[in-house]
């Protein structure tokens, strides 16, 4: 794959019945696998066309991984959406007051294979992160749950369920 194209869609439902999304856009790369990232998007879709559409700064450093992305959350008028990079234990956290218009980066720290966001009654954002357990040695634990409160880092991460067990050697082919 040479040309652009987009990865990882979400959508969340506005309250005017129009459909905010956010998106991946991916480039090709010669002798890779997969593609790598180009850009991070959200834009408003009223079932015609775009009537927002806008790039979500990439922070310096900073490699996106295209590959997965938790769901756009709306809550009130605050939408969401975490990214993982292509370091280890690092999901970047995007939040956007829909009347500011301005990004609000939050770096959390927690291995994630696959991840999503979630509210809390208390209006608390978390996010669950699957992912191994490389404490574990010489076993790993394979895809365990794990949930970590995005804005107060000071808060360990929990793990709500546990991964099968799985060997080291195993897990590095």
């Amino acid at each position: 794959m040479l040309a652009d194209s987009v990865e990882s869609v979400r959508v969340a439902e506005l309250p005017d019945g129009r459909w905010a999304v956010a998106f991946i856009e991916v480039t090709g790369v010669p002798n890779r696998s997969y593609p790598k990232t180009k850009h991070l998007w959200h834009g408003v879709h009223d079932g015609s066309g775009w009537t927002h559409l806008d790039s979500i700064p990439i922070p310096p450093g900073e490699v996106v991984d295209p590959t997965s992305s938790s769901s756009l959350v709306r809550r009130g008028t605050t939408l969401t959406w975490a990214v993982k990079t292509d370091e280890q234990a690092k999901v970047l956290v995007f939040s956007r007051d829909l009347s500011a218009g301005e990004w609000h980066l939050t770096r959390v720290k927690g291995t994630a294979g696959y991840l999503d966001l979630a509210y809390q009654q208390t209006d608390e954002l978390l996010v669950a992160m699957v992912g191994n357990d490389r404490t574990f040695q010489p076993l790993r634990d394979g895809n365990s749950l794990y949930v970590r409160r995005a804005n107060r880092p000071d808060f360990p991460t929990w793990r709500a369920a546990n991964g099968s067990p799985k060997s080291a050697v195993a897990a590095e082919g």
